[in-house]
C-alpha cells in the first residue's frame, strides 16, 4: 500500500458525501421557493444543465457554488452540510447541530487568505464560510472588534413531515444587511442580548434584549450596533426564524350575515 493511500480514500469519500449533501440541499431549497430548475438557473446565472448536474450529485466549482448560495440566500458551506431531516412530525435538534458562518463571502475569503499566508491552510483548499476557527466565540469577538468581520450567523435547518424549517442566530459587530426574501416569507426576530438599530421599509427600531419584530421580508433590512462593543456579553445577538402565518379567522358578524 503506497503512503497516503488511506488519507486519499478518506478525502474522496468526504468529497462524495459533500456532493450528495449539496445535491439534497439545493433541491430542497429550490423546492422551498417553488422554483423550477430553469428559474433557479436564471436567478443564479448558470445553465439549467449545471443545476441538473448538481442535483444529480456531480458537484460544481467554487464560483458556481457561490452563485447558488447568493440565489438561495444561504452560505456556501451551508450547502455542503449534511442534510438534517425526518419523515416524522417531530424533529429533535441537539445543541451541537449547526455551525457559525461568516455573514459575507468576502470576509470568509479574506480570512482564508490570511490563514493561507500564515501556513495554517493549504493554498489549494476550498474556502469555507464556516472555518473551525470561528466556532470559538473569542475568535469571532476578535475578528468583529478589529473590523475583520461584521456579522456571524449560526444556522440550524432541515426538514420534517410538515416541511422545512430554518432557525438562525446572528452576532452583529458592524453594519449588516438582510436582502429581500424572493419567496416572501414572514420572519420573527427576537433579541437575545445587546442593542441594535434595525431599519426596514424606512422605519427604525431600537431593539434591546427581549424585543421582537415580525416582518414580511419584502424589503431590505439593515442592522447596526447602537453602542461600542467592549465585552463578549455585549455583542448584539438575535434569533431569526421563518414563520407560517395562519389565515385570519372570518369576522363573526360577517359570518352570521352569511348564515342568515
Amino acid at each position: 500500500m503506497r503512503p497516503g493511500f488511506i488519507s486519499e480514500v478518506v478525502e474522496a469519500l468526504m468529497e462524495q458525501a459533500e456532493k450528495e449533501a449539496l445535491a439534497k440541499n439545493v433541491r430542497a431549497l429550490r423546492g422551498l421557493r417553488g422554483w423550477t430548475i430553469r428559474e433557479l438557473a436564471s436567478e443564479a446565472d448558470v445553465s439549467p444543465k449545471t443545476v441538473v448536474n448538481i442535483e444529480n450529485g456531480q458537484g460544481c466549482s467554487a464560483r458556481v457554488e457561490e452563485k447558488l448560495a447568493m440565489a438561495l440566500r444561504t452560505m456556501r458551506s451551508r450547502l455542503r452540510q449534511p442534510f438534517i431531516g425526518t419523515e416524522d412530525s417531530i424533529l429533535y435538534v441537539p445543541s451541537e447541530q449547526g455551525r457559525w458562518y461568516f455573514g459575507y463571502f468576502e470576509e470568509a475569503d479574506a480570512y482564508h487568505t490570511r490563514k493561507t499566508r500564515m501556513g495554517e491552510v493549504s493554498p489549494n483548499s476550498r474556502v469555507r464560510d464556516d472555518p473551525d476557527g470561528i466556532q470559538d466565540i473569542e475568535e469571532r469577538f476578535r475578528l468583529g472588534t478589529t473590523n475583520l468581520a461584521r456579522v456571524f450567523i449560526h444556522v440550524k435547518s432541515g426538514s420534517m413531515s410538515t416541511g422545512r424549517f430554518s432557525l438562525c442566530f446572528a452576532e452583529v459587530f458592524g453594519a449588516g444587511e438582510q436582502p429581500v426574501d424572493p419567496a416572501g416569507h414572514t420572519y420573527l426576530i427576537y433579541m437575545l442580548r445587546g442593542r441594535l438599530k434595525m431599519t426596514v421599509k424606512g422605519r427604525e427600531y431600537d431593539l434591546q434584549c427581549g424585543d421582537s419584530v415580525v416582518m414580511h421580508l419584502i424589503s431590505h433590512m439593515t442592522v447596526v450596533p447602537v453602542e461600542p462593543i467592549t465585552k463578549i456579553d455585549e455583542v448584539p445577538t438575535f434569533m431569526m426564524t421563518r414563520l407560517a402565518i395562519l389565515p385570519a379567522l372570518p369576522d363573526r358578524d360577517a359570518a352570521k350575515g352569511c348564515d342568515s
